[in-house]
């Protein structure tokens, strides 16, 4: 039977149908901008036919289905207390706050090199990249918009920072989830893993800086518009409480559900106290459908409408469409098919680096899962570079620039779906402007060239 199923799929049938899934959903999603939802679901149908028409049973791809969705079941849970976390963080006062102290200190020419930097600060510290983008993550895209900034300019510069500090921070899962691969110690892949990082960093910076130049300064409307918020929601530093408590929370290492809740019923509480005719009903709707704003004031009931559980289930349907797809690569063996033939391409660190890249990538795409970007090409890659004699902590480099990072642009992927929804994204430009995701991988590769850490090539 195992005998059987591994003849099913030749790797020309595996490639094949990996072009077809990236056609499927780079003209779906990008030429014809359709919700991501509806080719992700097109790929999803195709691999069902496509696994009967190869001999596998319903039962074979139920399971494939079930075992893909199940990394997905606690991100969807954090993906529904992130709407609740941020209609009460406006209901509570805590975003306007933000916005209007933000207003004061930053210049409009300076918001997204300033965003960038927020966000690493914020992420090396809690060491959770989802925490930072919920957090001063919505905080800044409410600023970028009312200083009418492009959505894609702000987001791309807050998804960099997240995911350099996701990256890079000691307390983030991913650093120690690349090491425990690698078996090496944190501070070595750290270390590492700056000799490939840092220049991004310097060239995100300098974009940055030259993007937010071409913005305006804030006009007096706008100046206007930071004043009613003054007028119509409750802004004092009181209202940063929950904000606090949640970096406390990350920080102590509680789980990303305890901190949300933590956050939420804080928020709330505010909520409650300072809000005038505030009620259990209104906290009933503001917690299922998001805040509503009735300032009357178009810009800003345009802005600050938002949050709520409802708002995140067009992500959640993404989620799971796109972690069934990916369990359907891995069942039918797609995936793998075509990563056990890469070995016979391998003839030295570069090319092994690169492959490995690509492997991340692919992961990313085709599953959509961050922590399996890392996992799957590096249990596959790391006997290769054991064989080759090359130190681990290329291979944690690797994994760490090409995978965890690259799938926050990735629009399908959990990161990607977590990104759109949270900051309440129309479109998939961000992707652009995200230049630390987009240059990391690239950055691996060229380090890898400069710097053979092994004299040994491949023979085979």
């Amino acid at each position: 039977m195992n005998a059987k199923k591994q003849n099913r799929i030749s790797l020309i049938e595996a490639i094949a149908v990996i072009i077809i899934i990236l056609i499927c959903l780079g003209a779906g999603i990008i030429h014809f901008q359709m919700p991501p939802q509806v080719p992700i679901l097109l790929v999803f149908a195709l691999l069902c036919m496509w696994g009967k028409i190869k001999g596998f049973s319903w039962d074979d791809i139920h399971k494939g289905i079930i075992k893909g969705i199940e990394p997905g079941i606690v991100p969807l849970i954090i993906f529904m207390l992130i709407g609740t976390l941020v209609a009460s963080l406006i209901a509570a006062g805590t975003i306007p706050t933000v916005v209007v102290y933000g207003y004061k200190i930053i210049s409009a020419k300076y918001l997204p090199v300033t965003a960038f930097i927020i966000c690493i600060a914020e992420g090396l510290t809690i060491g959770s990249s989802f925490t930072t983008i919920s957090t001063m993550g919505v905080v800044l895209i409410t600023l970028g918009r009312i200083s009418e900034i492009p959505d894609a300019y702000i987001a791309g510069a807050i998804v960099s920072g997240a995911f350099f500090a996701n990256n890079m921070s000691p307390l983030a899962d991913v650093p120690n989830l690349c090491s425990a691969i690698g078996e090496i110690p944190l501070s070595k892949h750290l270390r590492n893993l700056a000799k490939s990082t840092l220049p991004v960093l310097v060239i995100s910076i300098i974009i940055y800086v030259i993007l937010g130049g071409s913005a305006n300064e804030v006009s007096g409307g706008i100046a206007e518009t930071i004043q009613s918020l003054n007028k119509f929601f409750f802004v004092s530093p009181i209202t940063l409480v929950p904000i606090l408590l949640i970096f406390i929370a990350s920080w102590r290492k509680l789980p990303a559900i305890a901190s949300l809740l933590i956050g939420i019923i804080s928020a709330l509480i505010i909520y409650v106290f300072f809000a005038p005719n505030s009620s259990l009903q209104n906290v009933a709707n503001l917690v299922m459908t998001g805040y509503a704003s009735n300032t009357g004031i178009e810009t800003i009931d345009k802005i600050f409408s938002r949050g709520g559980i409802m708002s995140m289930m067009g992500s959640a349907s993404m989620i799971i469409l796109a972690l069934g797809m990916g369990g359907l690569l891995v069942k039918l063996e797609i995936f793998s098919t075509v990563i056990k033939h890469i070995e016979h391409f391998v003839k030295n660190q570069t090319a092994l680096v690169i492959f490995n890249s690509v492997g991340c990538m692919l992961t990313g795409i085709l599953i959509g899962e961050q922590y399996l970007t890392v996992v799957l090409p590096g249990e596959t890659f790391k006997p290769l570079y054991k064989k080759m004699n090359i130190p681990m902590h290329v291979m944690t480099r690797t994994l760490s620039g090409a995978g965890a990072a690259f799938s926050s642009i990735v629009p399908w992927s959990v990161a990607g779906t977590f990104i759109i929804g949270t900051l309440g994204l129309s479109n998939v430009n961000y992707i652009f402007y995200a230049f630390y995701p987009m240059l990391i991988p690239i950055s691996t590769i060229i380090l890898s060239f400069i710097k053979n850490e092994t004299n040994n090539s491949y023979r085979k």
